[in-house]
């Protein structure tokens, strides 16, 4: 069947991954300092270009072919696959691309619900890296230690920023925070500057 895409041979679908791979790790970066820190109009050029993508890549699991590992071979009935599909990751997907922000704001957190792919999307990450620092170096024992140190860098990184969104947050709702009483140090008008004056902070508090 020609609109059937089977993830082993299609030639085009690992190239579809990466990208998704790179939007989802950039999106991940972007949902909890919208939500937490920015709080602002959600109708960004990034949000609807990602959610168009995601979207898209939605529809292209109702026409992927699945491993069945217990027959041991490839399902390739569209009925199945869409079942399939509907039981599995499908809820998830939607909750985090179906727009909530039109309806009420404060629904935009499903849209975090996809952070528990992280370790996922870090071992794709992974993949890729090691694929790319293969061409350019051919000991594999030093690109495979390279690419450990990379992706526990960016683990590091990224959990910071999470912290750093929620001490954001936490700032800006309460009153007579952190971030008013260091007002003298600290832009309370600039988002920006909130947000790198509280990464310095839990960066700081967790080096001890």
């Amino acid at each position: 069947k020609w609109y059937i895409i089977n993830p082993d041979q299609n030639k085009y679908k690992p190239y579809f991954d990466i990208i998704f791979y790179i939007l989802l790790y950039i999106d991940f970066l972007f949902s909890p300092f919208e939500y937490f820190v920015y709080q602002g109009d959600y109708k960004t050029y990034r949000v609807i270009i990602f959610d168009v993508f995601f979207t898209l890549e939605i529809l292209t699991h109702f026409f992927t072919s699945y491993y069945d590992s217990k027959n041991k071979f490839y399902v390739t009935d569209i009925k199945k696959i869409c079942i399939n599909y509907l039981k599995g990751q499908f809820i998830v997907s939607f909750f985090y691309v179906f727009p909530f922000y039109i309806f009420y704001r404060k629904l935009e957190l499903f849209r975090l619900i996809k952070l528990y792919q992280y370790p996922n999307v870090n071992n794709k990450i992974k993949k890729f890296t090691t694929c790319l620092l293969s061409c350019c170096i051919k000991n594999i024992t030093i690109c495979s230690q390279i690419v450990r140190v990379f992706t526990f860098f960016l683990s590091i990184c990224y959990i910071t920023h999470i912290c750093a969104c929620i001490y954001c947050y936490l700032g800006l709702t309460f009153d007579d925070s952190w971030i008013y009483q260091h007002s003298d140090i600290i832009d309370t008008s600039s988002v920006l500057d909130i947000y790198v004056s509280s990464y310095y902070f839990i960066t700081e508090n967790c080096s001890y």
